[in-house]
């Protein structure tokens, strides 16, 4: 977790179903306002409700084009977009830049050459 001007950025790395488990019954009140998806936002490997739990306004995955499709095509509810967030895929968007301002103000921006 990196939090600046009382904003919070998730980074989930590659935890698996169980450690999301886990976080949430450690931290059952976790929140973030962006969140990079664990392990590359795969369907397999994503706890049914851990993203609308984290209640982020955006919401990154770092997938090759192969993940992108599987995660835009997923049925029932681990559909992506659990809150509304703004979603962000580097397949698609390229790199993606997440600045907070010292007043907390978020802005993103991408970059795909």
């Amino acid at each position: 977790m990196i939090e600046f001007a009382g904003k919070k950025i998730l980074l989930c790395s590659d935890i698996e179903k169980f450690a999301q488990r886990e976080l949430l019954r450690m931290v059952p009140n976790l929140g973030a306002d962006v969140v990079v998806a664990p392990h590359h936002g795969s369907v397999k490997t994503l706890e049914t409700n851990f993203l609308e739990n984290l209640e982020a306004d955006i919401l990154i995955y770092s997938c090759g084009r192969t993940q992108y499709e599987r995660i835009n095509h997923a049925p029932g509810p681990v559909t992506r977009n659990p809150n509304k967030a703004k979603l962000f895929y580097t397949a698609r968007d390229g790199a993606i830049i997440v600045c907070i301002d010292k007043e907390g103000a978020i802005k993103t921006v991408t970059h795909n050459p």
